[in-house]
């Protein structure tokens, strides 16, 4: 039986939810970082007052099964990542961005809440993923609805959602949930992202 957590998550909980990103999601830009990148990405947004963090766990094996990542402001969210975790951030991600491919896609990530549309919500789901044992089980509408609560405690009623064009099991995902294709962008050259966007029904 799984069960959806939006709080108290443990350092362990954390660093699992870091594995199913790497092994379910290992093409994209942030799998590329690795371990050590990813964890600080992750324990930043759930510590920071601009992340939001939903964990769904095996009740029984209490093993962290998927995750979904929200924020309130990705811009903000970005800024307070900086500010709290820059000499960690020089150790980890230098490494990594030795080359110029990385370092360009990295530079873009920082830049992409600057280049959004004025008309979108600035509230945004990051990323959810559940692992492969689980998927089509229910877990990632169980999480994606937490997430909406989460949203929902803080006053937001719609939020975004950036995904890669080519993520066509995800468009029906999130359309299924009620989400609207709304616009696209490149976040990175020569790669076209889809946004969606959830407004929460009255």
């Amino acid at each position: 039986m799984i069960q959806c957590y939006p709080s108290g998550f443990s350092s362990s909980d954390v660093n699992q939810a870091v594995q199913i990103q790497l092994k379910e999601i290992d093409q994209g830009f942030l799998s590329s970082l690795g371990d050590k990148p990813l964890r600080l990405i992750f324990h930043h947004i759930a510590d920071s007052r601009y992340g939001i963090m939903v964990m769904a766990k095996d009740k029984v094996s209490n093993r962290v099964v998927g995750y979904a990542l929200g924020t309130l402001s990705s811009g903000k969210l970005y800024k307070d990542f900086i500010l709290k975790k820059l000499p960690y951030a020089l150790i980890y991600f230098l490494p990594k961005l030795l080359s110029f491919h990385r370092m360009k896609k990295a530079f873009e990530t920082l830049l992409y809440p600057a280049k959004q549309q004025s008309n979108l919500p600035t509230a945004e789901l990051l990323d959810l993923a559940v692992e492969s044992t689980h998927q089509g089980t229910g877990v990632a509408e169980d999480l994606f609805r937490h997430l909406e609560k989460e949203f929902t405690k803080r006053d937001i009623r719609t939020f975004q959602i950036p995904t890669g064009a080519s993520l066509k099991r995800a468009h029906k995902f999130y359309e299924k949930m009620g989400a609207k294709k709304s616009s696209s962008f490149q976040l990175h050259s020569g790669e076209e992202t889809l946004v969606y966007v959830y407004e929460r029904a009255s």
